[in-house]
């Protein structure tokens, strides 16, 4: 699991920030053939806020990417208001995307290499300022599947 705990604040105009990982530094090869056959999935997250006196738009956009650079498989989620928060400092909302290598190619041969992750936002009342979506915690995270779990543990 790759972890950033920082925040990121957005301003009137839309704002992006783009983090890439080599999955090969972050997983062992063993579990990268395991994303290829389908068998685990990679989560990508992050926590988002907004002022309580300002509404704002956010989305996560995350990417399983080939050697070549190529997207394999892609999601995103996005928030065109976010939620009326008491407290800017209390009230984050985790937000999350799943990308599973099974939906991207029957064939188990290509192997993933590159993790993204975008994240972006903006003020919906233009003020000037970062007054837009909040953005913290951002992580990628790697899980088996639970249906290949226990084949994996009693062999």
């Amino acid at each position: 699991q790759i972890y950033r705990k920082f925040v990121f604040a957005t301003t009137m105009e839309k704002t992006t920030m783009s983090f890439s990982v080599q999955l090969d530094k972050v997983f062992p090869p063993h579990l990268l053939y395991t994303f290829a056959e389908g068998k685990a999935i990679i989560i990508l997250g992050a926590m988002i806020a907004r002022r309580p006196d300002c509404d704002a738009e956010a989305s996560i956009y995350g990417a399983i990417l080939s050697q070549n650079g190529k997207v394999m498989v892609g999601d995103a989620v996005s928030l065109d208001s976010l939620p009326k928060m008491a407290s800017f400092n209390k009230n984050w909302i985790h937000r999350y995307i799943i990308l599973d290598m099974s939906a991207a190619s029957s064939n188990p041969s290509r192997i993933p290499t590159t993790a993204m992750i975008e994240i972006s936002g903006k003020d919906k009342k233009y003020w000037a300022g970062q007054y837009g979506a909040r953005f913290s915690s951002v992580y990628l995270r790697g899980m088996i599947k639970r249906e290949y779990i226990f084949p994996l543990l009693s062999s």
